[in-house]
């Protein structure tokens, strides 16, 4: 088996029929779609269930799960990785589309390049409404694709994170409960930020210059206005601790620039998106002895 397609669910409901469908139209042989829905509140359970019933035999292998309490994607993700069977396992938001050719372009790509344990690819970039935002997430992100070349593109990664690097693929020999060493730590939210700088610290990340995935961007201003504040500071922590632990697995002078990082993005999120009361201080002051527990287990004072 080539290919495990996974899906992580998590209120969704106006968009999941709309991303399994997607899946389908792009059936390979040997393809299994494993989907986990993360304790939805909506009617997500409902729908997929109704799809997995509906269009079970149309792949070789349909698998749903539902979590009784909500455990985050990471944790969701490794659940779903631990399942998984084929040689490749291509992740898939469940308020995403798989485009034409998706999966079979990026199933081929690590095969022809077994070198790398993961890549990421183009995609189109729609908002909440589907309608099309940017036909490249890239050039819409200011990503030069040239930049992006096996040469260049640790510097670019590691300088310029961007939407469009969450669009991940994976072998799954890399992952530690398949024999591998990596494991997307659960207590911490952009898995596609560990998963690239762990990648990236190998040599062993690429990317596919492909638009494989319509993608909903939920959380850039132009397309979603209504983002909370505290999503954007939880998002923004998560990268400042993902920074700060990365950091010892590279040698300088990129184990001192991860670690400014994470002391920007920290600052950031404590400054820019304040903390109006008492328990969000703490929370704040937790953050920053988190982290200066992170920095100086791994890194020597410079």
């Amino acid at each position: 088996m080539n290919l495990s397609v996974i899906v992580t669910s998590f209120n969704h409901g106006i968009y999941v029929e709309k991303c399994l469908n997607s899946i389908l139209d792009n059936r390979i042989p040997a393809t299994e779609l494993i989907i986990c829905d993360d304790a939805s509140t909506d009617n997500s359970v409902d729908l997929i269930s109704k799809w997995v019933k509906k269009n079970h035999g149309k792949l070789k292998h349909i698998y749903f799960y539902s979590n009784q309490r909500n455990i985050g994607t990471s944790a969701t993700i490794n659940q779903l990785i631990s399942q998984s069977k084929g040689e490749i396992i291509a992740g898939v938001a469940s308020d995403d589309i798989v485009v034409s050719e998706g999966l079979s372009a990026r199933t081929n790509y690590l095969i022809r390049n077994k070198h790398l344990d993961g890549a990421f690819s183009d995609g189109i970039a729609i908002d909440l409404q589907e309608n099309l935002y940017a036909e490249s997430l890239l050039l819409s992100s200011g990503i030069d694709k040239t930049s992006l070349d096996s040469k260049n593109i640790r510097n670019t990664v590691l300088t310029n994170w961007t939407e469009p690097m969450n669009l991940q693929f994976w072998r799954r020999s890399a992952f530690k409960v398949h024999g591998g060493e990596f494991e997307f730590t659960s207590d911490v939210g952009c898995e596609d930020l560990q998963f690239a700088l762990w990648a990236l610290s190998r040599n062993a990340f690429g990317f596919l210059d492909r638009k494989c995935v319509a993608y909903r961007c939920r959380s850039w201003p132009q397309t979603a206005p209504n983002t909370s504040k505290a999503t954007l500071r939880k998002r923004l922590l998560d990268m400042a601790i993902i920074y700060g632990r990365s950091a010892e697995l590279f040698e300088n002078p990129i184990k001192r620039y991860l670690v400014k990082k994470a002391e920007y993005h920290l600052a950031v999120a404590c400054e820019n998106y304040g903390y109006a009361t008492a328990l969000d201080k703490n929370l704040k002051k937790d953050i920053k002895q988190s982290l200066s527990d992170i920095i100086s287990s791994a890194i020597l004072r410079y």
